[in-house]
């Protein structure tokens, strides 16, 4: 019995040759989520400087409203809920919730009454750090 050259021509893919594909193929779509990645962690900070910016003119509001900034030991929490110290707050609270960054994070609020500043501390969430790891502060929001 003759086999057709068609049958002893056809050989398919070794194992070898599979897996030399699979690993160029794993290498780019590392590369692209590296990528991707970056790109999101850069987003988050320019969220996170938009929310800090966003405190900023509610912190003003209540300010204009009791006199003072909240003190340290109110925190962001007094955009929240009324603080027995100020009269004319509201009449509706400046926010929703007590307001935390990009990654989810609670501000570091720190005030004398007379001036603040608004801190986060990135994506590590550890003061310091570099790049998206690096601590946001309102003092700097441009």
């Amino acid at each position: 019995m003759k086999r057709s050259s068609l049958a002893l021509n056809n050989k398919g893919f070794s194992l070898i040759e599979i897996l030399i594909v699979l690993a160029l193929v794993g290498g780019i779509v590392a590369l692209i989520a590296t990528r991707v990645g970056g790109a999101q962690q850069n987003a988050n900070v320019k969220t996170t400087k938009l929310i800090m910016q966003d405190i900023v003119n509610k912190l003003d509001m209540y300010n204009n409203d009791c006199g003072s900034y909240p003190t340290a030991a109110q925190g962001l929490i007094a955009l929240v809920k009324k603080p027995a110290e100020c009269e004319s707050w509201g009449p509706s609270p400046y926010a929703k919730d007590e307001p935390t960054d990009a990654w989810k994070n609670k501000f570091e609020y720190t005030s004398d009454g007379v001036d603040f500043e608004i801190i986060s501390y990135g994506k590590n969430k550890r003061p310091g750090g570099e790049g998206v790891d690096a601590d946001i502060s309102s003092k700097n929001l441009k």
